[in-house]
């Protein structure tokens, strides 16, 4: 006989046995695995799988209930506990014996090998390059150049001085 691949489609199964037998194996005596079977042992044996499929079904129903109520709850509160990590962080820093009692494992800070250093440093002074960015003695070495005084119009009129006001 082929088996149902869900638990869904096995209570089916069972359940259509469970109408077959009374109907159509009343008086029969079935023996499977030495044991003999009668129709109303059959029908219980059946019954037996069936209720606790049904059971199953409930008990999944109520997990993941229980499962999306918790992942609901631990969204609605994770930037809370982060900032409250946070705060033992600050308040402890690297003690490990304060970070235990929270349970919080001390941070370790990241080390380079000398191939990243380089890689690093090549990479900042590449940006410094394209971003055309300086330090502040770079920056006072820089000087401009006044650009040529514009020609007086020809027509005779009278131009105020830059900055100040032309007086009457």
């Amino acid at each position: 006989m082929r088996k149902s691949k869900s638990k869904a489609g096995q209570a089916a199964r069972d359940q259509g046995l469970i109408s077959g037998f009374p109907k159509r194996l009343a008086t029969a005596q079935i023996l499977v695995d030495g044991t003999t079977y009668t129709a109303t042992s059959a029908v219980a044996l059946l019954q037996t799988r069936v209720t606790a499929a049904a059971q199953l079904a409930s008990a999944k129903a109520g997990y993941l209930a229980a499962a999306k109520a918790a992942d609901a709850v631990e969204n609605a509160t994770a930037a809370t506990v982060s900032g409250l990590v946070e705060a033992v962080y600050v308040a402890f820093g690297d003690d490990p014996a304060a970070l235990s009692d929270f349970n919080l494992p001390v941070r370790k800070k990241g080390v380079m090998t000398p191939a990243q250093r380089l890689e690093a440093s090549a990479k900042a002074k590449a940006t410094r390059v394209a971003r055309h960015t300086m330090g502040p003695k770079q920056k006072l070495a820089i000087t401009g150049t006044a650009a040529p005084a514009a020609a007086a119009p020809a027509t005779g009129a009278i131009v105020p001085p830059v900055g100040g006001t032309a007086s009457k």
